[in-house]
């Protein structure tokens, strides 16, 4: 892990460093919640799909 990233420990160029850091942090967590949405949705219309066929073979 890092040192403490509080701002008022570090350099101006160290703290523009740290925000994009902490940026990119929330960015992924924003692509991974945006992922595990998709598959979900996937997930559930090919179980529709799923129930569907077995409707139609019966």
């Amino acid at each position: 892990m890092h040192t403490d990233l509080s701002n008022h420990l570090h350099t101006d160029k160290c703290n523009e460093l740290i925000n994009l850091l902490k940026k990119c942090r929330e960015e992924d967590k924003a692509m991974l919640k945006c992922l595990k949405q998709e598959r979900i949705d996937r997930r559930n219309k090919n179980h529709e799909m799923s129930l569907q066929r077995k409707a139609t073979i019966k």
